[in-house]
């Protein structure tokens, strides 16, 4: 904890340094794609701050992967500000499968083979918006699987690694792995 105090009142805060704060991001590792959190603290009235924060909620999607610092401020009636810090990971989660087929949400989305070559095919029978995703969380390339391609696209020539496909619309989150040719 620490205190700052505003308008010459040292003292005060020096003397009768009151405000104790309570305040971890719970859970403290959250998934990319889960939805906003929020965020709890006491005493009630502080200000939130941090990449991906607004108000009181915190949204992984929009803070990326990696570690986050979120701050809790607090200014007492003796104008002085304490503050704590809390930690949140967020994490590239993947639904896998054994056999590399899925089936999400009443619509049917299927990737073989799985682990892989670098070369797969992507099925589905509802048309799609696909971003393929390195294992860094960056956006390589985004497919749209529509009546135009007969809901299936084909993916060439990956390099080894692990990848993930999202789709933004429907609860797709696959892992692909692609092995040495």
């Amino acid at each position: 904890k620490r205190l700052y105090c505003h308008r010459y009142s040292i003292h005060n805060c020096v003397s009768s340094p009151t405000t104790v704060i309570a305040f971890t991001v719970t859970p403290s590792s959250l998934c990319v794609n889960s939805p906003s959190i929020v965020l709890n603290a006491t005493p009630a009235g502080g200000i939130f701050s941090g990449t991906a924060v607004s108000g009181s909620a915190f949204t992984p999607s929009v803070a990326g992967i990696g570690t986050r610092t979120i701050t809790y401020s607090y200014t007492d009636a003796n104008n002085c500000t304490a503050f704590k810090k809390s930690v949140v990971s967020v994490i590239a989660c993947a639904t896998v499968t054994t056999k590399g087929i899925q089936e999400y949400n009443a619509f049917n989305c299927q990737l073989y083979p799985n682990p892989n070559n670098g070369s797969f095919t992507i099925k589905t029978n509802v048309d799609l918006t696909i971003t393929l995703i390195n294992q860094f969380g960056q956006s390589l390339q985004t497919f749209t699987l529509d009546k135009f391609n007969n809901q299936e696209i084909v993916v060439e020539s990956l390099p080894t690694g692990i990848y993930f496909l999202k789709a933004r619309d429907q609860m797709l989150h696959q892992k692909i792995i692609v092995v040495a040719k």
